[in-house]
Formats: C-alpha cells, structure tokens, sequence
C-alpha cells in the first residue's frame, strides 16, 4: 500500500504543478499550419478523439500513470483448445510513462513500470489433472522404468512399466538422481509412482507469492511524416531495457525479459468522418542479446538447483535466448461523442482488436517455450479536460483473450491511465 500512497502524493504534486501553469491549458490539441507557419486551434478540441500514431506538439510534455490488473485462470493448448491448470494468476503493475514533443513531428518516450503484485492461487486437485503434469508424469514414469531395468529389477522396460502401475514399493531405500544432478530419496515401502508424482508437483507448483519490483524500462521515439485533418502516417523505433530482476527461479514468475529488445512500429491513422478515428499499428520487435538462465530446483521451487557433481553444475547454467521475431498488431477505433453533440466533447469511447505472436525461447540450442499466439478484443473510454481548458485526462480500457495457442494463462487485463499535460 506504500507504493499506491505515494504514488497519489506523487500525482496530487504533479496536478497542483500543472494547474499552476498557465500556458498549458489549450497547447496540446494545437497544431502547426506549415503554410502560414503559425499554431491554430484544431477542431479535436470539438471530440477528443485522436489516432494512435499522433505525436506531441512542440514543447508540450504528456505524464501518464497507468495501473494495469491481470487476471487469469486459464489458457489455450496448441491446437488452440481452452485449458484449465487449476491455476489463477493476478498481477498488479503500476507504469509511469513520460512523453515529451521534440519538434511537432517527432516525440520522445520513457516507459517505468514497476510489479507490486504477483501472485497465484492453485487447486491442487485440478492441477494434478492438468494436461501439462500428466505429460511430465508419464515421461518421468518411463526414465523411472527404465534405470529399474538397469538394475535388474525387471527384464525390460516394458515389464517395469507394468510393476510401476500395480503401486510397485521400493524394496529399500533408493537414491535416484533427478536431470538437475539433485537427489531424491524413495524410502523403502514407499511407491514410487507417488514418489514421482511427488516431486513433479514440488517443481512444477508455483509460490504463492512471485518476485515484485522494477520492471523492464523502455524508451523510444515517434516519427510522424503526414498529418492531415484526415489521416496520418507515423513510425517509431524503441529500446526494452532488461532493468528488472531476472536472475530468480522461473517458478517465482521474474519481472524482466532478460534481454534487450529493438522494437519498431508503423502507424497509419484515418478519419472516414467526423468524431471517428480508426487506427492500425503493426510493431515487431528483435533481441539484441541473451542471458544467462539456471536450472531450478526440482525439490524447491523457489530455489535454484544445487548439485554437488561440478557436470551438473555446469549443465545446469544455459544460455537464454529469444530468437526470431516478435509481433504486435492492432487495429482500434475511437469515437469522439462530442461530435454528436457539444455537450459531450469531452468523452470518446473506444473498441479493438489485437494479436501478439512471441518468438521461440532457447536454452543453448533447445526450444524452452513454443511460439505462443493472443487474439484479444478489448473496449473502454475517456473523459478530458482539454476541452475546458483542464490539462488532465481519464482512460479506462478492458481487454479479454479470445484465442491463443500455446498459452498456460491467458490474462483478461484492466487498464485506467490518468493523463496530465504540461507547456513549456
């Protein structure tokens, strides 16, 4: 709670600051008339509605904070089937988002976001039935099988398969090596089938409590070529900076990427009449280098793995790597109610689509994560002061998967952003 109350003290300081400056009121809905080289008011003061791809004017500075609710209970499989794992995630960021007009063409962005909340909640019985520990039980039951076989206890695999599913008990105290280089006790009487599934599920269950704190900063910048009353034509290019904590068990759910991104968008904005603005933007983005990951504890989830044997040591440190390309697009319309009538220009409601395709996660030269795909729709609205000369704005938007493949949760999302604007 100390975060959101400073926080506001934060956005309170702001907001007196900005009401006490007087030539901020009006500057940000202006526009250059590159013919008379003058500054004339536009009619977006009429319905505040804007395309995507705008950039600031000149000297104008936009503050945002945005708050952003995750929350999700389950996800899609590769044939893009809906999956429950038992699993519900909520995840509470909170971003910080300055933006600043360079010239009335060009703008310069710097994105803080900041993980206060990251936790999840898990059905134990549902979970035990998930798909994903089905599949990781029947490999583990086979390489179980398969050194019972080496040690004489059965005379194929098959028939140890077999023993395996008749509750077969260890006939004494048996260490077996885990793929971490740690060991497992299977004490005698014990099954092992249970004992397997046993520390699959110490593995493979999340903590409660993920990692919180500085997340990945970006910054970048918008290129805006055209602009008319009508349509626009404007391109960026952006930095993901790996500022959070990577270095945590994947079970911890870390705050970073691990990695630097170069990111580039294209944005083509259009006005089919009054009031209504209809944007698409297509965003790829690249890494720029890799990271390095280890192996987590098979027996601790919240811990890496610590094996004595150095081999393991070493196998268990890969290089983390995001090869191909990732890609963001969305088309978004936005409607100014003003333009329905005077009374209304400071609300626009808002509604779009968007698809995410990520890229392949490596360790060494192995797939660690799949391609995954997002299909989302989402709707919202605005409330802006601009228009009677209050340099402050209200966003609401909520968003909700459609579709996807290979997604263990697929989050539905809430975003509110407060917006203040300043002159200099």
């Amino acid at each position: 709670m100390a975060f959101v109350r400073y926080t506001v003290i934060f956005l309170l300081f702001i907001f007196l600051a900005l009401h006490a400056n007087t030539r901020c009121i009006y500057a940000i809905e202006q526009r250059v008339d590159h013919s008379k080289k003058q500054p004339t008011q536009t009619n977006a003061m009429e319905f505040v509605s804007a395309g995507e791809g705008k950039t600031l004017p000149k000297d104008v500075m936009r503050v945002r904070f945005v708050h952003m609710h995750r929350s999700g209970s389950f996800g899609f499989d590769e044939h893009a089937s809906k999956i429950h794992m038992g699993i519900r995630q909520n995840t509470g960021i909170g971003v910080f988002v300055s933006e600043y007009g360079i010239s009335n063409k060009l703008s310069f962005q710097l994105l803080t976001p900041y993980v206060y909340l990251n936790q999840v909640s898990t059905d134990q019985e549902q979970f035990v039935r998930s798909s994903i520990i089905n599949t990781r039980y029947k490999s583990e039951l086979k390489k179980t099988a398969a050194k019972l076989q080496k040690q004489g206890i059965c005379e194929s695999s098959e028939e140890c398969l077999t023993l395996l599913s008749r509750d077969f008990r260890a006939p004494m105290n048996m260490e077996t090596t885990l793929p971490t280089g740690e060991t497992n006790l299977v004490k005698q009487g014990e099954r092992f089938d249970l004992s397997i599934l046993k520390t699959i599920l110490s593995a493979a269950t999340p903590p409660e409590h993920g990692a919180v704190g500085l997340g990945d900063m970006e910054t970048g910048l918008l290129y805006n070529f055209v602009t008319t009353d009508h349509y626009s034509f404007s391109t960026g290019v952006g930095l993901r900076i790996p500022t959070g904590d990577f270095n945590l068990p994947e079970t911890l759910r870390p705050v970073s990427g691990g990695v630097y991104d170069l990111g580039i968008r294209f944005n083509f904005d259009i006005s089919p009449f009054k009031g209504l603005w209809i944007s698409f933007k297509e965003q790829v983005e690249q890494s720029l280098s890799k990271a390095s990951w280890k192996s987590p504890s098979l027996l601790n989830p919240e811990s890496f793995a610590t094996p004595l044997d150095e081999t393991y040591k070493q196998n268990n440190s890969k290089i983390y790597s995001k090869e191909g390309w990732n890609y963001e697009t969305l088309l978004k319309a936005m409607y100014g109610l003003g333009a329905l009538h005077p009374n209304l220009k400071a609300f626009a409601i808002q509604s779009s689509y968007e698809y995410n395709q990520s890229r392949i996660i490596k360790l060494e030269n192995e797939i660690h994560e799949p391609i995954t795909k997002t299909h989302k729709i989402s709707y919202g609205g605005s409330v802006s002061g601009l228009p009677y000369g209050i340099p402050l704005e209200l966003e609401a938007n909520y968003s909700q998967p459609i579709k996807g493949e290979h997604l263990k949760i697929a989050a539905n999302q809430l975003d509110t952003s407060l917006k203040f604007y300043a002159k200099f």
